[in-house]
This record gives C-alpha cells, sequence and structure tokens, in this order.
C-alpha cells in the first residue's frame, strides 16, 4: 500500500449541481441580492455551471475591490476543477500512455492489468481505467487483429507456408473472452 496517499479530505472540494443554484434563485430575497457574500455564491456558480464572467463593475467600490481581488485565484481554481473532470470523459483524446496502454490491451488482451501496466510503465488502476473508458476501442482492435490473423492463416495454408506464426490467444476470441 502506498503511505504517501494522501487521506480523503471532504473540506477540500465537493460537488454542487445547478438544480441546486436554480432552487437557491427561487428563495432570492432583495437583502440576499445584496450581499456580497451571495453575490460571490452567485458568480462562482454561474462561472462554473455555465461558464458566464461575473460583471463587478456595476457594485458598490468596496464590494467591486474585495470581489475582483479574490475572483483570480477563485476562478482559476475552478478552471482547473473543470479541466480535471473534462479527462475523465471519452471526449478527450487519450494520452502517449494511454494510447500505449490500448495497444497493448490490443496485442495481449488475455494480459492481467498488471502485466500490461509493467510493459507499458503504468499503474495497474491507470490500466485497468483504460481498459473500461476505452472498451469498444480495444474490441474493435482485437477483431482487426482477429481478422488480420485470419487473412495470414488461410494465406499460409493456400501457399503451403509455415513462416507466418498465428497467435493462438488470439485467433478464436470472442468479445465474451475478453477480460474487460
Amino acid at each position: 500500500m502506498n503511505d504517501n496517499k494522501k487521506p480523503f479530505d471532504s473540506t477540500v472540494c465537493f460537488t454542487f449541481y445547478g438544480s441546486w443554484v436554480r432552487a437557491i434563485e427561487q428563495l432570492e430575497t432583495a437583502a440576499e441580492d445584496n450581499s456580497i457574500a451571495y453575490k460571490l455564491f452567485k458568480a462562482i456558480a454561474d462561472y462554473s455551471l455555465y461558464d458566464t464572467e461575473p460583471d463587478f463593475d456595476n457594485l458598490e467600490p468596496f464590494q467591486r475591490i474585495a470581489l475582483k481581488a479574490i475572483w483570480e485565484p477563485i476562478s482559476t481554481e475552478i478552471d482547473n476543477s473543470v479541466s480535471r473532470r473534462k479527462r475523465g470523459f471519452a471526449n478527450e483524446k487519450p494520452t502517449e500512455l494511454q494510447e500505449a496502454i490500448i495497444a497493448e490491451c490490443i496485442k495481449s488482451p488475455h494480459d492481467s492489468c498488471r502485466a500490461i501496466g509493467d510493459a507499458v510503465g503504468a499503474s495497474k488502476s491507470e490500466v485497468d481505467r483504460v481498459r473500461k473508458k476505452y472498451a469498444k476501442r480495444i474490441r474493435e482492435g482485437v477483431e482487426g487483429l482477429q481478422t488480420v490473423y485470419a487473412k495470414a492463416l488461410s494465406t499460409t495454408e493456400q501457399e503451403g507456408r509455415e513462416d507466418i506464426p498465428v497467435r493462438p490467444e488470439i485467433e478464436n476470441l470472442s468479445e465474451d473472452d475478453l477480460p474487460f
């Protein structure tokens, strides 16, 4: 076990849903709308959920100065958080390491996460995440290899050649045989 891993701390961040913001807005009063804390909350919510830059220019001088002073570090944290979250979705282009994991999974579909991780220099958990995230692409790659090996086998048999090796672990592999 990794002793350097930090324990989970729920005081660092949490999830806040757009539906909650809309519910709070329904309860909004004039007093809350004039509150600097509420204005900051709204700025954070609107920026996080809708990518709307706050306009602090029409506020009282003290509020404008205070909110502008703290907005930069807040918006930077929001941008970083959104960027990290986006990386968790399949729309993003795979990294070089993820591409290596995908290629190794296609080449050796029955290998364990540990074996694939050792081959490409990744952790078991990273291999597992990539297998799940790119399962369709890996399956298609394995099917493509099966086709290539089947053609090579038929060519070898037709020509009486024995010099093209066929990998038995891929030759007749079905989707049910894949370990992910």
